[in-house]
């Protein structure tokens, strides 16, 4: 509009209003991809809708995935991002500048005055240059996250506050890259025209990848653990004591315990602990395919932790017990966090679980989820080792009565069965102690107590009769001691 107005005043040309409205809209458009703040005040309403502009809500993106790519060698990567509370408002910029090595070779913040968000991103970008043009750092790659800023650098329509230290700048530098974090990479070139350069896309492939980056789908890469064939005896120990297949009592596993072991990867704000595992005790709920879902305090290390490196694995173990002949799984993945329009379902998943102790939390925490399972370990006490396949882990359901009330049916049928359980087991050695710390469709896990030592024996119950419900677990039981009655007398 102020372009149209300078026409007409200095240069006594006519007003064209529908190329004044084409040139608001083609702004608008470059503005709104990804920006924070396109229309923050009812003044940018009012002239869009004086000129017969209809506006909408834009939907925000959701991030899928991120990906962390290294600079060339010898090359410095600048990443830049600037905002303003408002448009205008009080604004600021950050540069965060790294080596090929990922190390961070300097950073800094700069305070504005009051200035758009489009403002804000450009400066950041050109300060960015600058400083680094005061370093000597010649081989450059800078990374924005504003399309609106990246297109005004390429057609040279930089905000002219900003254009005698944009000409400054460019002539340190003949060849540079730029690139939008979520787009290609393009070549910012120094020619002799009116504007600052051509571009030249350049594929995505050509750039470094590191290996924390996860490509999914058919004929793409992708790193992970290798599954080894270490699961001998496997097939002998689930029929001899009348085991679920593997991938099915991870997911019992799973929907029984209700605490865990969780191991991530220190970050760097941790100085000399950087790249050791952190071991945390964390609760969690699966959901409906099996995959972890978190509640994480904002201050907690493990939190921080997955932010800068989502990789870790969670250790669960039956409840009740800790002891090394005790059923667990190791699960590998990566955790991220959920979405704002999914953290009220992860509430409601939390409280299906942990009842109360959820909804305390609500109001300081923030939920997670494992989005991507890598590989899946189970070791399940009875000579049962397997590297799990994990479409079968997603797929299979759960058997019920792990899912419906498996802690309260466990105290339930240890109120009534554990001294029967103890006498039934009974029969060679005296034992002092027996509890039901597990059960699914097949049998029953028992923790044995002799002394000081601890086991864990395993009871099957009949073959072709699979327990769903709680009053069926009672009735297999009973029949069991029953059984063993008679063969006593």
């Amino acid at each position: 509009m102020w372009s149209t107005r300078n026409k007409c005043t200095y240069e006594d040309k006519e007003v064209n209003l529908s190329e004044c409205k084409g040139l608001i809209l083609s702004f608008i458009k470059d503005c709104s991809q990804l920006s924070k703040s396109c229309m923050n005040s009812p003044f940018d309403l009012m002239i869009v809708s004086n000129l017969g502009v209809s506006s909408h809500l834009r939907r925000a993106p959701r991030i899928r995935s991120c990906r962390w790519i290294l600079p060339w060698y010898e090359e410095v990567k600048i990443s830049c991002d600037g905002s303003s509370m408002g448009n205008p408002g009080m604004g600021g910029v950050g540069v965060v500048f790294r080596n090929h090595e990922g190390e961070v070779i300097g950073v800094f913040v700069h305070n504005l005055d009051i200035v758009p968000s489009f403002f804000a991103e450009c400066f950041a970008i050109i300060d960015g240059l600058s400083k680094a043009k005061e370093k000597r750092w010649n081989r450059v790659w800078v990374v924005s996250d504003s399309n609106a800023a990246i297109l005004a650098i390429q057609s040279n329509k930089i905000p002219w506050r900003l254009q005698p230290k944009w000409n400054e700048t460019l002539d340190g530098y003949r060849k540079w890259l730029l690139q939008h974090c979520c787009e290609g990479i393009f070549h910012i070139v120094k020619g002799n025209s009116s504007q600052a350069g051509s571009s030249e896309k350049i594929p995505e492939k050509n750039r470094p990848v590191t290996p924390l980056v996860v490509t999914h789908g058919s004929g793409g890469s992708r790193t992970g653990l290798f599954r080894t064939p270490i699961s001998g005896g496997v097939q002998s120990a689930t029929s001899a004591h009348g085991l679920p297949r593997p991938a099915l009592a991870v997911r019992n596993l799973m929907e029984q315990a209700r605490f865990a072991h969780l191991c991530t990867v220190m970050s760097r704000m941790h100085h000399r602990r950087v790249g050791y595992p952190f071991g945390s005790l964390v609760d969690f709920a699966p959901d409906s395919m099996g995959h972890p879902i978190f509640s994480f305090s904002p201050l907690a290390i493990h939190t921080r932790n997955l932010l800068a490196d989502p990789r870790c694995t969670l250790v669960v173990q039956i409840p009740g017990w800790s002891g090394l002949s005790n059923a667990r799984v190791t699960i590998f993945g990566d955790v991220f966090p959920l979405p704002q329009d999914q953290q009220e379902w992860a509430h409601k998943q939390y409280v299906a679980k942990h009842h109360q102790g959820a909804s305390q939390q609500w109001g300081n925490f923030y939920y997670f989820r494992m989005d991507n399972i890598s590989d899946i370990y189970f070791i399940g006490g009875f000579g049962t080792v397997a590297w799990v396949d994990i479409k079968e882990y997603e797929t299979l359901q759960p058997d019920k009565i792990a899912i419906n009330g498996g802690e309260q049916n466990l105290k339930e049928l240890n109120a009534i069965f554990s001294k029967p359980l103890k006498e039934l087991l009974s029969t060679e050695i005296e034992i002092d102690d027996a509890a039901l710390i597990s059960i699914d469709s097949k049998g029953v896990d028992i923790r044995v107590r002799q002394g000081a030592q601890f086991n864990i024996q395993r009871i099957s119950f009949e073959v072709g009769n699979p327990v769903e419900t709680l009053e069926e677990a009672k009735a297999s039981l009973q029949k069991l001691i029953n059984k063993d009655c008679r063969l006593r007398l």
